[in-house]
């Protein structure tokens, strides 16, 4: 099963639910631990769509044997309350989540937290070129990672609420990738943040250099999950304003797509909303957006992304 994949939802949830039954109460987990975990797991990531993963989250943590196996699960609910619009929810997991891990984070951030992070940032990435930043090493070690991936999903819980905290977010996670290495699902979408914010303080030349290392890197990692994610960020917040309009229309179409055949739904369909509004500033006539937005609304609806359907 390969929920991340190929976004087979149903399916997955499906199977999950038809081999958890074969067993009574909760005897899998004396039987085969690791087979509970991984149904446990990949039934909490098919119940984001049309349901919730609390139910398999739940289980989980009860029945568990380590932090390590505990934490895709916190992702994967993190991940969910944002979505609904949950915002403190989410907060609440992704700050339990990163005390867990032993990395401390403002939980009300304001802008000396974001000067101090910038700085720390700025130290971090000193004068390395493009080169040595394409060639570091890769991370390995499953804790860095959790930290990785609970920074990337707060910085998007964060967004539309809690900006402060959200940029804490992203330019830590723009640190850490530093000093952690390389993480194929997460540090494209670090350097894609963090020329997102070198544009809001005027700094074009350094945004751009940053956002095309960006997909230098995701095409290096191969990444699937964040490539809806990165796509929003370097296509629909970045190169609009150095580049002809129409000429992004495409990438975030290509980054739609990617949120259908990999999974992030939610970054997916945002895709698909800043494309549609590609196409109204280039003139296409109204009626041809609005059938467009038709479409996408009801699969905002179908997925259970409310977050992005009250963006639309």
């Amino acid at each position: 099963l390969s929920i991340k994949e190929y976004s087979a939802f149903d399916r997955a949830h499906d199977f999950v639910v038809a081999g958890l039954s074969i067993f009574p109460s909760d005897s899998l987990w004396g039987i085969d631990y690791q087979l509970a975990l991984d149904l446990h797991t990949i039934g909490a990531q098919s119940s984001v769509v049309g349901a919730s993963p609390e139910t398999f989250v739940d289980k989980v943590v009860l029945h568990a044997k380590s932090l390590k196996d505990k934490i895709p699960l916190c992702a994967t609910l993190m991940n969910f309350y944002g979505w609904q619009n949950k915002t403190h929810d989410a907060m609440d997991v992704g700050l339990h989540m990163m005390k867990l891990l032993g990395e401390k984070l403002p939980a009300k951030a304001g802008k000396i937290h974001v000067a101090w992070e910038f700085v720390l940032a700025k130290r971090a990435l000193g004068q390395k070129s493009d080169g040595e930043i394409l060639a570091m090493p890769k991370a390995t070690n499953w804790r860095d990672l959790a930290v990785l991936v609970a920074l990337r999903e707060i910085g998007t819980a964060a967004y539309f609420t809690q900006p402060d905290l959200m940029m804490v977010a992203v330019i830590r996670a723009f640190r850490l990738t530093l000093r952690y290495g390389f993480y194929s699902e997460v540090s494209p979408t670090c350097w894609a943040s963090f020329g997102f914010l070198h544009f809001h303080i005027g700094k074009e030349k350094e945004a751009m250099r940053y956002m095309k290392l960006s997909l230098a890197l995701l095409e290096r990692g191969n990444s699937r999950y964040i490539r809806p994610i990165t796509a929003s960020l370097v296509y629909g917040l970045g190169f609009h304003q150095r580049q002809p309009i129409e000429s992004i229309y495409r990438p975030l179409l290509d980054g739609y797509m990617a949120g259908e055949k990999y999974g992030d739904t939610g970054h997916g369909l945002i895709c698909a909303n800043m494309s549609c509004i590609v196409k109204l500033m280039i003139g296409t006539p109204l009626g041809e957006v609005e059938k467009l937005l038709d479409r996408y609304i009801v699969l905002m609806k179908a997925y259970n992304r409310k977050g992005v359907l009250v963006l639309t």
